[in-house]
């Protein structure tokens, strides 16, 4: 008897664990690879479930082979200027890349993991520039009147993907334009913004924001600007998309958790972003993120741990 007992408790055991998995695996999204992102204004990375946030900084970027990690710092008074740094992704062996009383920001690795493409106000406006690892050269790509932020590299590392717009007034659009400066592209033309865009692995498709629809959703296209669609519909904003390394699934941020702070002395609403993934093919969305306090931006997404 005290034997059939033992043998029902540890099967009762057994079937409460196992629900518990089907739990955790039904309710938390299981990432593959790496994530990085910023939280709370600090560089962090999330590697099987576990979040290790590294260093202050903003919009981060994980090189191809998963083990640095570019992103901007502001310097704070009296400069008040941004530089590109970087950081091997265990926390070590933090870099700075770019100088001088200037903004740069918004870093993107080429697919080689040897240079990084950026945006910078160091001439008249802002354009786009790659700055070489080995050498720190800064060669700048765009020259145009217009400002030119967020380049993202394709994966062949011939072209760069970036927003653009005539002035601070005006709306966003995405270009694209080979690495030697020729052949600039318009891929989306429209009296609404389009932003962020991010290269897919596989360099067919890019994933951009858009307020074309009257609120911030996101969206794909071909490489080429056509089959332009929208991919979700909350009334929340939806924003700061990337691809996972098989393209099968989108990284973004959303307020759709409808978390806010209220900001001093104009007593502002603000939303608190979590971080979501879509699956792209059923288009089911999972929140991988549930902090209570503070908010998440700036996500990118490596194919290596």
């Amino acid at each position: 008897m005290l034997k059939h007992r033992i043998i029902v408790s540890v099967l009762m055991v057994a079937l409460i664990l196992f629900a518990l998995l089907i739990y955790l695996l039904r309710e938390h999204q299981v990432i593959v690879g790496k994530l990085v992102f910023s939280y709370n204004q600090r560089i962090c990375v999330l590697v099987n479930q576990h979040i290790n946030c590294l260093v202050e900084g903003t919009n981060p970027t994980v090189s191809p082979d998963g083990n640095t990690i570019a992103f901007e710092v502001s310097s704070g008074s009296p400069d008040f200027a941004k530089y590109i740094y970087i950081i091997d992704s265990n926390g070590t062996g933090i870099t700075q890349v770019t100088y001088g009383s200037v903004y740069d920001e918004s870093p993107s690795w080429s697919p080689d993991g040897k240079q990084i493409a950026f945006s910078s106000n160091r001439d008249v406006g802002w354009e786009i520039y790659i700055v070489t690892l080995a050498n720190r050269e800064i060669s700048r790509i765009t020259h145009n009147t217009d400002e030119e932020f967020g380049p993202t590299w394709s994966p062949d590392g011939q072209k760069i993907a970036f927003m653009s717009r005539p002035s601070i007034d005006s709306h966003f659009s995405i270009y694209s334009i080979n690495v030697d400066g020729t052949n600039l592209h318009r891929l989306t033309n429209g009296n609404w913004d389009d932003a962020r865009p991010n290269w897919s692995h596989s360099g067919a498709e890019l994933v951009f924001e858009s307020s074309r629809d009257g609120n911030w959703e996101i969206y794909t296209m071909q490489s080429d600007g056509s089959n332009q669609l929208r991919l979700t519909d909350h009334p929340s904003t939806d924003w700061g998309a990337v691809w996972s390394p098989d393209d099968t699934q989108i990284a973004f941020l959303s307020a759709r958790d409808n978390r806010t702070v209220i900001a001093s002395p104009e007593r502002t609403r603000i939303d608190l972003f979590q971080i979501y993934i879509m699956n792209v093919s059923s288009r089911k969305i999972t929140q991988l993120t549930h902090k209570l306090f503070g908010t998440f931006e700036d996500v990118d997404w490596s194919g290596s741990n």
